[in-house]
């Protein structure tokens, strides 16, 4: 992709006081030949990618499951983590609101910044030419998400953007530089001093939390939102810590959002230190962060879930998607290419815990025609099987029908209810849905004739619908009689 490009100027102009700031630091020059690439994409949500104490990543959804259905999908929170042996490069970019052409915008810009940095990173020589790449890729991530944009470009995404490439200078110590566009944070943990502190500054500052700041993507006609860019580069040591992470991360630190009254400006520190201090591992660290957060925003999905919005202004926290990427600063990274991955527990809370479900009757349970009566049968002896649906007394409901109706239209029936269709023969099952073939507790006190005729009925239609049919006509038609 050429650099001259109008958009890649535009974004030169725009970090053009950041880039001066930059150092001509000599570097050894990045080994390319061998890479590895780490990412969230296409596992379990909440999945934890890591590998002992190199790094560690995760990204999941904090928004309640409301009617059985988890809010704000999908998570449109997109990274990256790349290993050479000599150089590690972390891409981090959050979709702005929700949907899939949210989701889209930030995989392109993540994608196409990545082949940006990955064509020419081999060539940089100094720390400063590393941040002139930088600032091309972001051009380079914008031209992405709108050449992969549908012709109308209202159908088109925005996305923050957030990038850190850690070096070695040729005085053999490691150097980080940080570029973000939009509110993704990065911080950095000293483990000579044991404190963490904040690479990119306040870009909210006096805004509330929905305003990003900047963004990449179609925000003004095709062009960018750069209202807040910045460029930092700041020399690191071996051992240090490196946090990337969305807003939907970072904001659960904040201590105005967390209703913090007291020591606000050591908040981050206060939360973010220990963790790493007292983690046996990266991957122990980012579980023990993701904890955090998600413990400190409980209340807040409960209110969200049952639709208590009142209460939700005194609740401390925010519900949005949440990726985050730590990762260990050295010179020498071995074994790039390994990966360990695993599912934590806090994954059931988060997509199949009941606190976070909303309470509401779920529509698509419930008769959708008038001819399906739901009616409890209190005589009903429990069934083997769990109920679609936790609304009914009893295990399996069973419904009364008014007349004869498609079996697409029994969507209130159990599986236990439904086992007729199952079977070779509706006449091997009594009207409860229970098969005359099996064990004598679940066997009906029929008459044979009763049994005989519903056999006859049955045995001369074709089809299972057609035999279901007659099978509740004569079932009918026997009750009233």
């Amino acid at each position: 992709m050429s650099k001259d490009t109008s958009y890649h100027l535009l974004f030169r102009k725009a970090f053009k006081k950041d880039l001066g700031e930059i150092p001509k630091l000599p570097i050894d020059m990045v080994d390319t030949k061998q890479l590895a690439i780490h990412s969230a994409e296409r596992k379990k949500p909440a999945t934890i990618v890591s590998r002992d104490q190199s790094f560690g990543l995760t990204s999941f959804s904090l928004y309640p499951i409301v009617e059985g259905k988890k809010q704000g999908e999908p998570n449109a929170d997109s990274l990256k983590f790349i290993q050479f042996t000599n150089c590690s490069i972390g891409i981090i970019a959050d979709g702005c609101g929700w949907g899939f052409r949210s989701k889209k915008a930030s995989n392109n810009a993540v994608s196409g910044c990545w082949e940006s940095i990955r064509s020419s990173i081999g060539k940089c020589r100094t720390t400063r030419e590393i941040a002139t790449l930088l600032v091309d890729s972001m051009a380079s991530a914008h031209l992405s998400i709108l050449l992969n944009s549908d012709s109308s470009l209202i159908e088109t995404g925005t996305t923050t953007l957030l990038i850190s490439v850690t070096v070695t200078l040729r005085t053999q110590q490691p150097y980080t530089l940080v570029i973000s566009i939009g509110d993704c944070q990065a911080f950095l943990y000293s483990h000579e001093t044991e404190h963490t502190d904040s690479i990119i500054g306040d870009n909210r500052k006096g805004t509330a939390t929905y305003d990003c700041g900047g963004v990449i993507g179609p925000a003004e006609g095709k062009n960018p939102s750069l209202r807040h860019v910045e460029l930092k580069g700041c020399y690191v040591k071996e051992n240090d810590i490196l946090l990337m992470m969305t807003d939907g991360f970072h904001d659960n630190f904040d201590p105005d959002i967390c209703r913090v009254t007291s020591d606000k400006e050591n908040y981050v520190n206060s939360i973010i230190s220990p963790i790493i201090k007292h983690s046996v591992s990266i991957s122990d660290c980012v579980q023990q962060l993701s904890e955090h957060i998600i413990n400190l925003t409980d209340k807040l999905a409960e209110l969200h879930s049952t639709l208590k919005r009142r209460s939700c202004a005194v609740s401390p926290g925010k519900l949005d998607h949440s990726t985050l990427l730590v990762y260990n600063i050295s010179l020498h990274n071995i074994d790039i290419s390994n990966e360990d991955c695993y599912v934590p527990n806090y994954y059931f809370k988060l997509y199949e815990n009941p606190s976070r479900i909303s309470i509401s009757v779920n529509k698509h349970l419930l008769p959708t025609t008038p001819h399906l009566k739901p009616k409890l049968n209190e005589s009903l002896s429990q069934p083997i099987t769990p109920s679609l649906t936790p609304h009914f007394q009893f295990s399996t409901p069973v419904l009364t029908l008014s007349k004869p109706s498609s079996p697409r239209r029994l969507r209130a029936l159990s599986r236990e209810s439904l086992r007729a269709l199952s079977c070779k023969s509706i006449s091997e099952c009594n009207p409860n849905g229970q098969c005359f073939s099996s064990s004598p507790s679940y066997s009906p006190n029929l008459s044979p004739k009763y049994t005989e005729e519903s056999k006859q009925v049955t045995t001369s239609s074709n089809s299972p619908t057609d035999q279901y049919h007659s099978f509740v006509q004569f079932f009918m038609q026997h009750q009233q009689n």
